[in-house]
């Protein structure tokens, strides 16, 4: 029998154990928040609780109630003067809040009750204190700046006092500034620190005394003048010589240039500037009271060395600058022969090529020959096209604006097709709704382990007289072109092709961007490869591959391969519709033995949108036709 009931016991014992140790979590949770101890409550530390004859303005001070948990609190604040006093602010939680002006011979009731982040509450006692009895008006403004009586003041600067309040309130300040004594009242300003004012003047005239003073205000309406105190200004001093000439001494300007300098005064008064210009040193006077440091002659003559100088006047005395110096040149003289060749238009386009040294120091100005502060392949094309007889119009105001401002679509670029051939990377791009396409530039960012081997004209650019390429840094290269007669450009049209040297590796993307000229404001494009390219690996047999995405909207890339041969395959790829009709013509030419790809837009062959649903796109490679299906969507 005892057996039995102590093997009761024991499995009585076992399921109160689980119980408790199913619920443990729950009953710790439980037993942590009854233990949460409230903050401690908050101690007054000014006013004094029961204080009287405080201030009418006054900063309430606590001890903020720590909390024996180490939680962090906040305290909401009642003050007023009825018990309980009503809710000032809430969630404060510096111990600390300015009052606004109180009323004289009232008591006023304060108390703080502090919360800890878990909600536990302590309300402070209820406080009390009587402010005085009278107002006491501001002491007078003292300490001024400039000191009483102090001379050679400047023409710009401050008028700075102290003045402080018996009551503690902010200040305001009636200011009164003049040559008359007493002065007349100017304005009205503010405390800047708590402890008196500013007030800002500027344009004053020059050995002249003016007066000035200060009436502090309290918010109350009780006012305290200062005494009237004076200064003297300073004398007149001469301008700073003219300096920074533009152009610079011993450089080249244009035969029609602006001349610029910089000119300021040391009393910070507003100065005219008298010019002086010609082919003799010390040159003759050609203009007088300038208002702006900026002088454009007439025409000078090509080839000529000019000498100028600036005087500076500020009303009553001068200050001559030097004699500076430079050499007229014709716009467009860019490698400064006195005459207008195909070496300038060559020399424009090294700058833009990254060769500032050719034309030496000035060669960017003179290369700029549509003044647009930009030298590209368009200002080479226009000068090759004046050199040769067929007129451009150099620093023409109808075309020295910004390409952007006048075209109403920008034009776009794309990646046509890339593909690898043997150890050259081969890209082209192409270009759609361009106005315009007489020149391009832009530059190619990879990384220095794929240089860029060759740029070779494609499609569009296939006629363009000039086509230059350089790899101007480890990660860039820059490729500029032009045509001297006026081109066209298809929808959609392939403009050049460019070769990478992949045989050191194949970085993650190639990136084209600054495209200027008839390229200007379209995109950056991106090209990913990484480990899509296979370098030196040639298919052994003909294969048109699933395009990616399908379904698409609103484009797609076929990806092909074309056989190693002895000789360059025929290739086309069409896309094609369900009753077999030509959609659009993407390949048709020979090529090499290689990977290819190929982006299809969603585009008919004269540009438009093609219809959503089903299309075909067909590979024809050495006799043989391979036909894949294609899903677009809207």
């Amino acid at each position: 029998m005892e057996s039995n009931h102590s093997r009761e016991l024991v499995r009585w014992v076992a399921i109160a154990t689980a119980i408790v140790l199913v619920n443990l979590p729950a009953l710790a949770g439980d037993a942590l928040a009854a233990i949460n101890n409230p903050p401690n409550p908050p101690v007054v530390q000014t006013p004094l609780d029961g204080a009287t004859n405080t201030n009418l303005q006054v900063i309430l001070r606590w001890q903020g109630g720590s909390d024996p948990d180490g939680d962090s609190v906040q305290h909401d604040l009642y003050f007023g003067t009825t018990s309980p006093p009503p809710l000032l602010e809430s969630d404060v939680w510096y111990p600390s809040v300015r009052t606004v002006p109180l009323q004289v011979a009232t008591t006023y009731r304060w108390r703080v009750i502090v919360r800890d982040e878990h909600g536990a509450e302590t309300v402070g006692p209820e406080w009390t204190f009587t402010t005085k009895s009278t107002n006491t008006p501001p002491e007078a403004p003292h300490y001024p700046n400039p000191a009483h009586n102090f001379a050679n003041a400047w023409l710009h600067g401050s008028l700075r006092w102290t003045s402080d309040d018996p009551d503690g309130f902010d200040l305001s300040f009636d200011v009164y500034f003049g040559t008359q004594s007493p002065p007349p009242f100017v304005g009205t300003v503010g405390d800047y620190s708590d402890s008196g004012g500013e007030y800002n003047y500027a344009g004053l005239a020059l050995t002249t005394m003016y007066h000035w003073q200060i009436v502090a205000r309290d918010p109350q309406g009780a006012t305290t003048p200062g005494p009237i105190w004076t200064f003297t200004t300073k004398a007149n001093s001469a301008p700073y010589a003219p300096s920074n000439p533009q152009p610079p001494t011993g450089g080249i300007g244009s035969a029609s240039p602006v001349l610029t300098w910089k000119g300021s005064d040391v009393d910070v008064q507003p100065l005219t500037y008298d010019v002086y210009l010609g082919t003799t040193s010390p040159p003759p006077l050609v203009a007088t009271a300038l208002p702006d440091p900026s002088f454009s002659p007439p025409l000078l003559q090509p080839g000529v060395t000019y000498y100028w100088s600036v005087s500076a006047f500020d009303g009553f005395l001068h200050t001559n600058g030097p004699v500076w110096s430079f050499g007229a040149r014709q716009p467009g003289d860019v490698v400064v022969d006195n005459q207008l060749t195909v070496a300038d238009a060559a020399c424009a386009l090294e700058i833009y090529l990254w060769n500032p040294a050719c034309g030496g120091l000035n060669g960017y100005l003179l290369a700029d020959s549509d003044c647009s502060a930009n030298v590209t392949p368009g200002d080479a094309r226009c000068l090759h096209r004046e050199a040769v007889g067929l007129g451009c119009a150099i620093c023409d105001e109808a075309i020295a604006t910004s390409p952007e401002e006048e075209k109403a679509v920008l034009p776009s670029v794309s990646v046509s097709n890339w593909f690898v051939d043997g150890n050259a990377l081969v890209v082209r791009l192409a270009v759609e709704d361009a106005a315009a396409f007489n020149a391009f530039g832009f530059y190619a960012v990879a990384s220095p382990s794929i240089p860029l081997l060759q740029a070779q004209r494609r499609g569009a650019s296939t006629d363009f007289d000039v086509l230059e390429a350089r790899q101007v840094s480890p990660v860039y290269a820059y490729i500029g072109a032009y045509s001297l007669a006026d081109q066209t450009v298809g929808i959609d049209a392939e403009f050049i092709e460019l070769r990478f040297d992949v045989s050191g590796g194949v970085p993650n993307y190639l990136h084209f961007d600054g495209f200027v000229d008839d390229l200007a404001g379209a995109s950056a494009v991106m090209l990913p490869l990484g480990s899509t390219v296979d370098v030196g690996n040639v298919p052994s047999r003909a294969a048109l591959h699933p395009n990616y995405p399908n379904p698409f909207n609103p484009q797609t890339t076929i990806s092909y391969d074309v056989p190693a041969s002895a000789t360059p395959e025929r290739v086309q790829l069409r896309i094609v519709d369900v009753t077999g009709r030509v959609v659009r013509t993407l390949v048709d030419e020979s090529q090499a033995g290689g990977s290819y790809r190929v982006t299809w837009e969603g585009k008919d062959d004269r540009g438009k949108r093609a219809s959503s649903g089903i299309y075909f796109s067909v590979l024809d490679v050495g006799g043989k036709r391979q036909t894949r299906k294609l899903a677009l969507l809207k």
